[in-house]
């Protein structure tokens, strides 16, 4: 007799995020389900593992995972589950796998050839490194005959039908096609007959269908690529970087243009930047004045728990750093994931002004865990007063090549001088890729959070502004910050 269990909730606790789910245990004695582990990793869009899952699995084998605060579901806080039979580490396919967060949202979908799946689904993405997103139910590559393309911006805007717009990197040209192909999520196979209008910065726009491959290359065959013909008349141009409307919500702050020889109205993904450091109680921010080591660790930590959606605990290894002190909980979290070791003799001097060097070498060690590498700087860039020799010459030099720093009109880098907290506000929005937007914040002067030391014409104005101001934004065209308002 086939024993009929509801839907049952398991609490677990994992140091590793991966669950060994005994089917069985919450199943019908089905032969099929009997005696069947399901092993599950929950993980965020970065493939960084989320303990502390509460699990459960229906008699008909789905599942659902409920995340723990301070977790969400969202467009840009996408989830992975992957789940594969434990007996032999296959994937377990078409399992319908829901995910709720602590503020109700949920999301489901049906795990793939490969026992996976990404929730929440999104209709538009920009291409990775390797060419690929994934949009809806479908996963686009795209590349060229030399690479795959990354940053191209994907839309499937209905069933089958896609716009997609090159990054200014790449135009059409005769001699250097494009390759779009789209396949289907689920098995991976292709997606024929899908609808593709390709446009690049040149307002270049061709359409085709995909083929059998789910492939279409970009232009067609004996297409002239220097023909005007090819140019939409009436296509407008693309939103720049701080413009639209003043108040930040006009329509041409939000629409992106595509092609097919028409317009395509698209509303890009509004996203959320946290604010890294405050001012003082007084209402000032003391630009000029020294940073010391202690806000350096608190303006690191504030993003990586933001970022990682974990806690802080005053549990460390540094004699002069009080539990009770307002850093205690930055400096254990930083220590904990080695963005800082401190000194040979057990302390970390929180007190103590923070140098060049020592910034530097944090900011590189927290972007191994951010992981952003926005800009682009000036490579085997040599200063008369670092040696191969210094502590911190690698850190320096990876900061300066990737343009975060720089050095001083006479050639030196001055690694022992003090960091100002302008300059270190400058430096992380570099390296986030934080670009205020201007126009904004000059039309909505009431809305922010200013400090009576920080005027408008200080250099660092608005670099201060887009790092003590939380605000949703959109990333136009030319993966440029467009604010849309600022939140409190």
């Amino acid at each position: 007799m086939i024993n009929k269990l509801i839907c049952t909730i398991l609490m677990l606790t994992f140091l590793v995020g991966t669950f060994f789910m005994p089917v069985s245990a919450y199943t019908t004695s089905d032969e099929d389900t009997a005696d069947l582990i399901y092993e599950i990793t929950v993980s965020n869009i970065d493939g960084d593992i989320i303990d502390d899952c509460i699990i459960s699995i229906c008699e008909d084998g789905n599942i659902t995972i409920q995340l723990p605060e301070p977790h969400i579901l969202s467009a840009e806080n996408q989830i992975k589950v992957t789940a594969l039979l434990a007996e032999d580490e296959t994937p377990a396919k078409d399992i319908l796998v829901t995910v709720l967060d602590y503020q109700d949202n949920s999301a489901a979908d049906f795990t793939n050839i490969h026992g996976k799946i990404t929730v929440p689904l999104r209709d538009n993405g920009y291409t990775d490194e390797s060419g690929f997103v994934r949009v809806n139910g479908y996963l686009v590559f795209i590349e060229d005959a030399t690479a795959p393309i990354a940053g191209a911006y994907v839309v499937n805007i209905e069933d089958k039908a896609f716009t997609i717009l090159l990054p200014d990197t790449r135009t059409f040209s005769g001699d250097n096609n494009i390759t779009i192909t789209i396949l289907y999520v689920s098995d991976e196979t292709p997606a024929e007959g899908m609808s593709v209008a390709v446009s690049d910065f040149n307002e270049q726009t061709f359409t085709d269908i995909t083929d059998e491959n789910g492939k279409v290359i970009m232009p067609p065959v004996d297409t002239d690529c220097n023909d005007k013909d090819n140019v939409p008349e009436s296509t407008p141009a693309p939103p720049t970087s701080g413009g639209g409307s003043s108040g930040g919500g006009g329509s041409s702050r939000n629409n992106f243009r595509f092609g097919g020889g028409n317009v395509i109205v698209v509303t890009p993904q509004e996203l959320t930047h946290t604010a890294y450091i405050t001012g003082y109680p007084t209402g000032i921010f003391m630009p000029e004045n020294s940073m010391t080591r202690a806000e350096a660790a608190a303006l690191f930590a504030r993003l990586l728990i933001a970022l990682r959606g974990d806690g802080t605990s005053t549990q460390h290894s540094f004699s002069d750093v009080s539990a009770s002190a307002w850093y205690s909980r930055y400096i254990s979290y930083l220590r904990n994931h080695n963005v800082v070791t401190g000194y040979d003799n057990g302390t970390f001097r929180p007190n103590d002004n923070i140098t060049r060097a020592e910034f530097v070498t944090m900011a590189v060690r927290f972007n191994k865990i951010y992981g952003n590498n926005t800009f682009a700087g000036v490579t085997d860039t040599v200063f008369s007063d670092v040696s191969s020799e210094c502590w911190a010459f690698e850190s320096i030099k990876t900061a300066v090549s990737k343009g975060w720093i720089h050095g001083y009109y006479d050639g030196t880098f001055r690694s022992e001088n003090d960091i100002t907290r302008a300059e270190s506000v400058a430096v992380v929005n570099r390296l986030l890729g934080r670009m205020a937007d201007a126009s904004f914040i000059d039309a909505n002067i009431p809305a922010l959070t200013r400090f009576y030391d920080v005027p408008s014409s200080h250099w660092a104005y608005y670099e201060i502004i887009e790092a003590t101001n939380i605000h949703t934004y959109i990333k136009n065209i030319q993966n440029n910050e467009i604010w849309i308002a600022i939140k409190k």
